[in-house]
């Protein structure tokens, strides 16, 4: 990838369809290109470095955002635009760009807490999955409330507030708060108690999808339970034998004494017979 990423603001340009942005502006802003934030159907998000350029400087904590295609990244660009997070975007031929809203975090599943929590928990047996409920029900306590709160403020819904689009940071095992990405799928909706309404209730199935990072590591425990029983069945004398006893030695009995026979003698002897 090339370091260096030269991008052409003008505003004025898309001024008709984004109203939010601020008064026309004409420049370039030149931002070296760092590593991958995150990355899915949308396209890709990397971390920038303003290095000495000062019109980049100018526009706060920003990242770099690229798109699949042109028509995600012009629905991106006019719900970042209407939450206040649009910062930049290209002119020209090409493929679209913006410079979004800098954030921090990670995605759930990479952070330390969780992990703590599945991966690098060696013996899989001992997956504490009470424990893993507990840590990703608490990080989803913090993503409603910010969806809720784009939604209330700017009357944008978030419609994908997946695991791999909410950014998350955390401090002493705790998440401590959330950022939310791939804005392309956002809904604008009105002021009206009954849209909010339907609003939320879409948000709450939304966060469904979060129940994975429980069942996963819960099917990952059963299978390491099955398999360590197993394991223990097959080293087990007494059940690869089956229900048959080994005989100790010296233990078998003697042969019970039968009835008498009588004493009758063969023809021809001459022997008197007992009586």
């Amino acid at each position: 990838m090339v370091a260096i990423a030269s991008i052409l603001i003008c505003f004025a340009n898309v001024i008709a369809l984004i109203s939010a942005l601020p008064a026309p502006y004409y420049g370039s802003v030149t931002v070296k290109v760092g590593e991958k934030i995150n990355g899915g159907t949308g396209g890709t998000i990397f971390k920038v470095d303003c290095v000495a350029d000062t019109a980049c400087q100018a526009l706060g904590p920003i990242a770099l955002r690229t798109y699949v295609n042109n028509e995600q990244g012009a629905k991106e660009q006019k719900a970042l635009a209407k939450i206040g997070e649009l910062k930049a975007v290209s002119t020209g031929e090409g493929n679209k760009l913006s410079l979004m809203k800098g954030f921090s975090g990670e995605p759930l599943v990479n952070t330390a807490g969780y992990k703590a929590l599945t991966s690098d928990v060696e013996d899989k047996t001992k997956l504490d999955i009470a424990k893993c409920k507990a840590f990703v029900e608490a990080a989803k306590t913090l993503i409603e409330p910010k969806v809720r709160g784009y939604l209330v403020e700017h009357n944008t819904l978030h419609l994908d507030p997946s695991p791999a689009n909410v950014l998350f940071t955390e401090a002493g095992g705790k998440i401590t708060g959330v950022e939310l990405l791939d804005w392309y799928k956002a809904e604008f909706v009105g002021d009206s108690e009954v849209e909010i309404d339907r609003a939320k209730d879409a948000i709450h199935r939304e966060m469904s999808s979060f129940d994975v990072l429980v069942s996963k590591p819960t099917v990952e425990r059963d299978n390491a339970l099955k398999e360590a029983k197993a394991k223990q069945k097959q080293s087990s004398p007494a059940q690869a034998l089956g229900s048959s006893k080994p005989t100790v030695p010296g233990s078998a009995k003697p042969a019970a004494p039968g009835p008498a026979k009588p004493n009758v003698p063969s023809p021809g002897s001459t022997k008197p017979v007992a009586s």
